[in-house]
């Protein structure tokens, strides 16, 4: 909808390989991460994604979604680096569901990472839930 609009588009993910492609209108940028079944592989991800957004073009709007856990976080962080406005959407609680996942951290780590994530949740411009 925004690259019908006429707004220059780039989707950020995380693949098996770095990839530049276009789909459509819009830009496809594939990030080389590797598993992400483990608390380490997720901030891997995590990480890989932060660095490439950051390294990305002027950002008017960041848009993130809840996979991987903590993305609100990088797009926080990417949001006032490059003075965007910050959309996310919310599909799941994280880091609430880690265990679900088979995340098994220790309590303290999940109460600091639930601050960290209900912090970058309430400094959102917008946050779109599903439900």
């Amino acid at each position: 909808g925004f690259a019908k609009a006429g707004w220059h588009v780039t989707v950020l993910c995380a693949g098996q390989r770095n990839a530049h492609m276009r789909d459509g209108d819009v830009n496809v940028v594939r990030v080389h991460t590797t598993s992400r079944k483990t608390a380490f592989g997720f901030f891997r991800v995590w990480l890989s994604l932060l660095i490439a957004a950051i390294r990305m073009q002027k950002t008017d709007v960041v848009v993130t979604l809840t996979d991987p856990p903590l993305l609100v976080t990088a797009g926080r962080i990417i949001a006032r680096i490059t003075g965007a406005k910050h959309l996310h959407w919310c599909q799941d609680v994280y880091p609430d569901l880690a265990p679900l996942v088979g995340l098994n951290l220790p309590p303290v780590v999940m109460r600091c990472l639930g601050q960290i994530s209900r912090r970058s949740m309430t400094s959102c411009d917008k946050v779109v839930a599903v439900g």
